[in-house]
C-alpha cells in the first residue's frame, strides 16, 4: 500500500521531465530558426555588396561597351589620344556628388605632358590648398590631352574637392581602385590642357 503513492509520485516526475526536455527542443529549435535567418540576411548583404562592386568595375548600369574601356585601366591608358577623352566622360565613371572629406586629401601628382617640372609646382601649390601631397612623377607616358582626376574611393568626397579646386568637370572624373595605392586618395595627371586650370604655377 505504501508503494502506490511512490508510482504516482514517479509518474508526476517523468511528466515533468518530458515536458521540460519538450519545452528545451522547441526553444533550441527557435534559436537554431533565428540564426539561419541572420545568416542569411549576411549573406545578402556580401551578395549585394559584391555584385555592386562589380557594376562600379565593369560599367554595367551604362550599357554601353566602351564602359569596358574606362574601367580596364591599362587598356584605357593604351588607347591614347581620343579614346582618352570619351572613356573619360562615360556615364559609368561619373562620381556622386558627397560631403567634404573628413581629413586632408592624399594625392599623387603625375606629369603627363612633358613640362619639365610641373608636377613639383603643383605640389606647392596643392599643399598650399590644404591637400596632403604623398608622391610626385612623370605618368606613364607624356601625350595627355586632358588634365584628370581618378578617384581611388579610399575618402568619400576627395576627388570632387581636388577637381573643384582645379576647375576640372566633375563628369570628366573617374573612380578606379588600385591596392598598390595604399596611402593614396586621388591621382592628378596633368595633361597639355594645364594652362586652363584654375590654380596655376
Amino acid at each position: 500500500m505504501n508503494r502506490v503513492p511512490a508510482r504516482g509520485g514517479q509518474r508526476r516526475s517523468t511528466n515533468d521531465l518530458e515536458r521540460k526536455v519538450t519545452a528545451l527542443s522547441w526553444l533550441v529549435g527557435l534559436q537554431v530558426v533565428l540564426l539561419l535567418v541572420l545568416v542569411g540576411f549576411e549573406v545578402a548583404d556580401l551578395w549585394a555588396a559584391g555584385a555592386r562592386e562589380l557594376s562600379d568595375r565593369v560599367g554595367l548600369d551604362s550599357g554601353n561597351p566602351s564602359a569596358e574601356l574606362a574601367a580596364g585601366g591599362a587598356m584605357h591608358e593604351a588607347a591614347g589620344g581620343r579614346a582618352d577623352q570619351q572613356a573619360a566622360h562615360e556615364p559609368g565613371d561619373v562620381l556622386p556628388p558627397e560631403a567634404e572629406p573628413i581629413r586632408p586629401v592624399r594625392i599623387e601628382i603625375l606629369n603627363g605632358c612633358g613640362v619639365n617640372g610641373l608636377a613639383a609646382s603643383y605640389a606647392r601649390i596643392l599643399r598650399n590648398a590644404g591637400f596632403d601631397v604623398r608622391d610626385t612623377r612623370n605618368a606613364d607616358r607624356l601625350d595627355y590631352e586632358h588634365s584628370r582626376v581618378i578617384d581611388r574611393g579610399s575618402l568619400p568626397g576627395a576627388g570632387l574637392k581636388l577637381a573643384s579646386e582645379l576647375g576640372i568637370p566633375a563628369d570628366s572624373l573617374r573612380r578606379e581602385s588600385d591596392p598598390g595605392l595604399v596611402d593614396v586618395d586621388v591621382t592628378l595627371i596633368l595633361g597639355n590642357d594645364y594652362k586652363t586650370l584654375k590654380l596655376q604655377p
